[in-house]
């Protein structure tokens, strides 16, 4: 229906000579692919980051990449209802006073760049932190097992630590615990008489589910430090490409001209796919790294069944983070793909630009953010998919649609329910070895209610009032 719209309606197709800008709003230039024949002036048929102000250039759909428009039939005339929500998809711009045209050649790196750093983060304190599998070893304490050592509790709150591959080797925990500042010394292999004296104290698991972990981290740390190196190439490379679109980078020119040289001088193939190889071996390396150690270790620390912890899930949210990245960087490549994430950000930027001075409505879609990343964060705690419910309700809020705002509230209803059910039951066992999971909880459980009861009182009673 909007494709017939555009052919035939006042929102006519792009004619070969229109430069993008002079169209109304970003979303205009998307439906209608860019335009077809040469690029927009000034584009030079270089690739999408190569303009400042500019959307990055797309063909039609249809795969056209030059030539004239092709001809088509004439359209049917719209009728009213094609009318109606043609101009109700686009409203948000027209409401606004201003076309959404956003930068993008500043924000596509910039997206990436920042999905990168939080990436790296999480990578980092994923192999640093000791909550890779939290469970009870043989003697019934608390403990948590990292890449390279397992840390247990005592009666009285302090925590032991000993290294992984010193229990491989068969050696035996020192049976006096010491407080949580003071790690337990590690014996040497030659101090036979000390090891014979300590014959018979307990192990904290056995010595082939150590090897099992030891083995398992060894391989974790390795595949998770090539990532976070690749990450941080494209980071910065992706920072320097949206800041100095913006000239903020020309104290570095003198530093950064001999490498552009070097880089200058290779292939183009090269230069095209070797940011996107970097980007598909960093993902891959993710994956693998939670696939061995997910698989490759016992299911128990030393007593019953252990929980992945809070580490681990850490490496899966920047597996997911990483994924969006992707997504984005495929943009760069994939005209589609490109068209639809430009529709997508530019009708709901206008739809938030329509808000205007509605400073109740933007306090709920703040709301409805909030609780996104809060969803967003508990994948540390496992795959969760109830980010789709704040989604459903700020696309409900933003693009005022009736039906969706009941759904929305009738399943958040159900799952602030279960959630205090959960929350209630189980408690602490919820932070998987991080106390932070049950601060994000809460918030997430209060940000729930209240968005409920804003829209239900902004967009459902309000209106019938």
């Amino acid at each position: 229906t909007a494709d017939r719209a555009v052919r035939s309606g006042p929102l006519r197709r792009m004619e070969p000579t229109e430069h993008p800008a002079e169209k109304h709003t970003d979303v205009q230039y998307a439906m209608e692919g860019g335009g077809y024949g040469e690029p927009p002036m000034g584009t030079g048929g270089a690739d999408p980051y190569s303009q400042s102000l500019d959307p990055p250039p797309m063909t039609s759909f249809g795969g056209d990449d030059g030539g004239s428009p092709p001809t088509a039939p004439p359209a049917p005339p719209m009728n009213a209802e094609e009318s109606a929500t043609l101009q109700s998809f686009l409203a948000g711009g027209q409401q606004s006073g201003e076309g959404v045209v956003l930068d993008w050649a500043f924000l596509f790196p910039l997206t990436q760049a920042v999905l990168l750093a939080c990436a790296v983060v999480l990578a980092i304190s994923a192999v640093a932190s000791d909550t890779w599998k939290v469970g009870t070893v043989s003697d019934g304490s608390h403990a948590t097992v990292g890449l390279s050592r397992v840390r247990i509790q005592d009666e009285a709150g302090g925590w032991s630590t000993v290294l992984l591959s010193d229990v491989c080797a068969g050696m035996a925990l020192s049976a006096n615990r010491t407080d949580a500042s003071t790690e337990v010394d590690v014996f040497d292999d030659k101090d036979s008489a000390r090891r014979s004296l300590l014959a018979d104290a307990a192990y904290p698991m056995t010595a082939e589910s150590a090897c099992m972990f030891a083995s398992a981290g060894g391989s974790v740390v390795g595949l998770a430090w090539t990532s976070i190196a690749l990450f941080i190439v494209l980071g910065a490379l992706n920072a320097y490409v949206a800041l100095a679109g913006r000239g903020a980078c020309a104290a570095l020119q003198p530093a950064v001209q001999p490498l552009e040289a070097k880089l200058s001088a290779l292939p183009a193939a090269v230069r095209e796919y070797a940011p996107t190889a970097a980007w598909a071996l960093g993902l891959l390396f993710i994956a693998v790294a939670l696939i061995v150690f997910g698989s490759g270790t016992p299911e128990g620390i030393g007593a019953g069944v252990a929980q992945l912890g809070a580490s681990f899930g850490a490496m899966r949210l920047c597996a997911l983070l990483v994924t969006c990245g992707v997504g984005v960087h495929a943009s760069a490549h994939i005209e589609a793909w490109r068209a639809v994430i430009i529709s997508s950000a530019s009708v709901t930027t206008a739809k938030w630009r329509s808000i205007g001075g509605d400073i109740k409505t933007r306090g709920l879609v703040v709301l409805l953010l909030v609780c996104v990343a809060m969803h967003i964060v508990l994948w540390i705690r496992n795959v969760n998919w109830g980010v789709t419910l704040p989604l459903l309700g700020l696309m409900a809020v933003l693009y005022n649609h009736p039906q969706g705002l009941l759904t929305y509230c009738v399943l958040t209803l159900v799952a602030v329910f279960f959630e205090m059910l959960m929350l209630a039951a189980e408690g602490a066992q919820l932070s998987h070895g991080s106390v932070g999971l049950e601060v994000v909880d809460i918030v997430l459980l209060v940000c729930e209610i209240l968005a409920l009861a804003a829209t239900v009182y902004l967009r459902i009673l309000a209106p019938s009032s």
